[in-house]
This record gives C-alpha cells, sequence and structure tokens, in this order.
C-alpha cells in the first residue's frame, strides 16, 4: 500500500496519494501515449491528483464523475499502476460488465 494521508476539506473527507517518481514517469508518458483512452484518462487524473488537485476539481476538468475519480486514486492506492491499467470498467446502464484492459 502507498503512502497516503486524509484531510477533512469543504465538508468532504479528502485522499492524498504519494505517486512514487517511477510511477510518474509512467504516468506521464501514458497520459498522452497509452493506445487505450480510458487508460489515458485514468493517467490524466493521477497526474492532476499529483499536481495538487483534489477529486471534485478533477472531475470537472475530465468531465466524469467525482467516485469515477476517487475509484481511481483508490485503485492506484491499494494496487500502484497495475491495479490501475487493470481495473475493470462497469457499464451501470447495462446488465453486464464490460472489461477494458
Amino acid at each position: 500500500m502507498l503512502p497516503c494521508y486524509s484531510s477533512f476539506t469543504q465538508g468532504r473527507l479528502t485522499l492524498h496519494i504519494a505517486i512514487s517518481s517511477e510511477d510518474l514517469i509512467a504516468i506521464q508518458r501514458d497520459r498522452y501515449y497509452h493506445p487505450q483512452p480510458h487508460i489515458m484518462m485514468r493517467m490524466y487524473t493521477l497526474a492532476l491528483h499529483h499536481a495538487g488537485e483534489n477529486a471534485t476539481r478533477i472531475a470537472v476538468l475530465l468531465n466524469c464523475n467525482r467516485k469515477t475519480v476517487q475509484a481511481c486514486l483508490k485503485n492506484y492506492r491499494d494496487g500502484g499502476l497495475q491495479a490501475v491499467y487493470k481495473h475493470e470498467k462497469i457499464n451501470m446502464n447495462a446488465n453486464s460488465m464490460h472489461t477494458a484492459n
């Protein structure tokens, strides 16, 4: 598990996760050059978090749900980049689950 801490700001618990320098190199590369767009978005999420943005602001910037951002950050916290790459996308409007690896 990666080092992290939480703080309470504006009525919300904010998760702060340390990103290693090795992972940061891969994040910066894959946010522009990964062949799968959803992985690029996850890498951009991590890059924005590293730059100090909170989950709500990242969600606004990337036009996605705050819970999607939080899921990405928690996956990274719990399993590193491999967990972020392998996390399955779930289509909430359909009865089936789609794997996006």
